[in-house]
């Protein structure tokens, strides 16, 4: 996940931090929530500048599920939430109306079109503001457009 954003990190001296679930076998709420999100938060700040106001979180495929459901209710200091490849159900109102921007490809058969689309229109219901960017001819593979894809996060973030 970091790859693809280490030239945008480089450029303008970001901290990139890329925990991965405490089980294999995806995220958890219970297990990976938000006071483990505030903890390594926290880890990272004894190490790297960190501005505890300005957390930005992006998510791929099992980890873009997990942080739409966190924008519900986010770590302290986060800001925005992009993704690639998720959806989130049911759709809690949250406690602050986050800006979220959705990625995700036509062809992509993991996270089909319509199911993403009906996660967007329920996050914007709910009250964030949200943004869904369909990719034609772009599948579940994150990796290659990846780079393209964090460059155009990075400029959505810094608008937010």
């Amino acid at each position: 996940m970091i790859r693809p954003w280490q030239g945008i990190a480089e450029d303008r001296d970001l901290v990139l931090l890329a925990p991965d679930a405490l089980n294999s076998k995806g995220w958890s709420d219970t297990r990976d929530g938000t006071e483990f999100l505030e903890a390594v938060l926290a880890a990272a700040a004894l190490l790297y500048p960190i501005d505890p106001k300005q957390v930005l979180i992006f998510g791929h495929s099992a980890g873009a599920s997990f942080a739409l459901q966190l924008a519900a209710a986010p770590p302290e200091g986060v800001t925005a939430v992009a993704v690639h490849a998720g959806t989130v159900t049911p759709v809690a109102q949250p406690e602050t109306a986050l800006p979220l921007r959705i990625y995700i490809g036509d062809n992509d058969h993991l996270f089909p079109l319509a199911a993403v689309r009906a996660s967007a229109e329920a996050l914007a219901a709910a009250g964030h503001p949200t943004d869904l960017l369909v990719i034609a001819g772009h599948d579940h593979w994150f990796y290659d457009a990846g780079p393209g894809i964090a460059a155009d996060a990075w400029d959505w973030f810094t608008l937010k």
